[in-house]
């Protein structure tokens, strides 16, 4: 039993959820569960009621459970909210195996779910896309598309928030660090999700592994297995507008 979260918002959310549902073997085996979280204080999705029903009437038999909105932190800035909506989205797991989605991940490899879940074992302990920002750490996954083993994380205590109690959110890499930001020069920003590198990288009985990026002019980023093989796609940007707006709105 997998259990699968997502943080909904953004354009086309409808189609990037349709098409996890659809390529996944283990909805067909009803052992997949898809938690929702809408962050109502900070986005809207146009009839999203609908666009809710509607995925039900297509897919009958997914568990689909949708978690209601809470005020969870008075910050408006879209990357602490999604820390923030991301721990409590998690709060709610209850299967040995866990994912978290971006909005906006599209999976183009049927059975996805079940080829990510056979990398999990008793060391490696996370499968997911590795950040192609130069300011990201490396060799560890992203918040992107992340399967994980809950009870590891939580009793490693990894959360999902950036670095937002610390004067300085950056941190110069030297060869003391290099191995866990998995990068020899250079800076790294504690984005959302840092205390993955932080801590797993830091413990000998752990590993981590990623799908690799190849990132197109449109802003695409095309994952990779280490066979070679096309996983999923992330559209970044996928909130704005054609006319380059933030597509949500946010309340204060």
């Amino acid at each position: 039993m997998l259990t699968c979260g997502i943080v909904g918002g953004g354009c086309d959310f409808e189609k990037y959820l349709y098409t996890a549902i659809a390529t996944g073997e283990l909805t067909r085996k009803e052992s997949i569960k898809w938690l929702i979280y809408v962050d109502d204080w900070f986005v809207v999705i146009p009839e999203y009621p609908i666009m809710m029903k509607r995925l039900r009437a297509r897919f009958p038999k997914a568990n689909i459970v949708e978690i209601s909105s809470k005020s969870l932190t008075d910050k408006n800035r879209a990357g602490f909210r999604h820390g923030a909506n991301l721990d409590y989205l998690t709060s709610f797991f209850e299967t040995d195996y866990c994912m978290i989605l971006d909005q906006d991940i599209a999976f183009l490899y049927r059975g996805w779910d079940t080829l990510l879940l056979s990398e999990l074992n008793e060391h490696t302990i996370a499968i997911g896309t590795e950040a192609p920002d130069e300011l990201l750490w490396k060799n560890t996954p992203f918040i992107h598309a992340l399967m994980y083993d809950r009870q590891i994380f939580q009793d490693l205590k990894i959360n999902f928030l950036k670095d937002h109690k610390s004067n300085d959110k950056y941190e110069r890499i030297h060869w003391e660090n290099a191995a866990i930001w998995g990068k020899k020069e250079g800076t790294i920003y504690k984005e959302n999700g840092y205390k993955i590198p932080l801590i797993i990288n830091q413990n000998n009985h752990f590993d981590t592994k990623v799908l690799k990026p190849l990132i197109e002019a449109d802003l695409t980023e095309w994952y990779y297995s280490k066979e070679g093989v096309l996983i999923l796609s992330h559209k970044k940007a996928s909130r704005k507008k054609k006319d380059g707006k933030d597509e949500t709105s946010g309340r204060v």
